[in-house]
């Protein structure tokens, strides 16, 4: 069993990983913004909770009950976050007419 410090959900491991704080319960990687690209209404627009000290990687699924999250096509490895922000927004283009969203940090190494 995992401890929950702040009690928000999410284990001080994850929080961890996340770049986040396990004693600050708003503090945690989440989108924070879904939109339509105001650019190309196909395109989609991602905005989540970042930290300059990790790496994000976009992952998809066609649907939840699929086991194991893909990078999306649009940006494949691992990219840095926005830099002059505490959050970041990168633009994807779907490929199917549903499809599911997640972003995953990764602490890159020292």
């Amino acid at each position: 069993m995992s401890s929950d410090a702040d009690h928000d959900g999410i284990s001080d491991k994850e929080e961890y990983l996340d770049g986040t704080s396990p004693i600050v319960s708003s503090d945690r990687l989440r989108i924070t913004v879904f939109a339509i690209n105001a650019s190309n209404s196909a395109n989609k627009d991602i905005t989540w909770t970042s930290n300059a000290a990790r790496l994000y990687v976009i992952e998809t699924k066609p649907d939840l009950l699929a086991m194991t999250w893909s990078p999306d096509p649009t940006f494949g490895s691992p990219f840095a976050p926005d830099m002059s922000a505490t959050s970041t927004t990168k633009t994807v283009v779907p490929g199917a007419t549903k499809i599911f969203y997640h972003v995953r940090a990764i602490r890159p190494l020292p």
